[in-house]
């Protein structure tokens, strides 16, 4: 079997547009086997290493993103929950 060349024999555009592909792969990595995206993964810094840049943290996908709370004093208030007590409670009202 023919030994590939290797990574950084190719031209520049394609290993840039392999990275993108596998960049776009590893965002799913929950879905991923995990042997394939232990391998992505590796691949990913193999390329990075062909292009001569240093391999930035991996993609991680996140299911759901936790909104930033502004810093006191910035004017903007959290939302508050439906079941919150409010702070300015309704008048009482008394039977007649």
């Amino acid at each position: 079997m023919p030994r590939p060349s290797s990574l950084s024999a190719y031209p520049g555009t394609t290993l840039q547009a392999v990275r993108t592909a596998v960049t776009t792969l590893l965002k799913y990595r929950d879905i991923l086997p995990t042997d394939l995206s232990t391998k992505l993964d590796l691949f990913h810094g193999d390329i990075n290493a062909a292009l001569g840049r240093v391999p930035g943290p991996a993609p991680i996908f996140v299911p759901h993103a936790i909104p930033l709370r502004p810093a006191p004093g910035q004017g903007q208030q959290s939302p508050r929950h439906p079941s919150a007590p409010r702070d300015n409670p309704p008048p009482e009202r008394h039977p007649r």
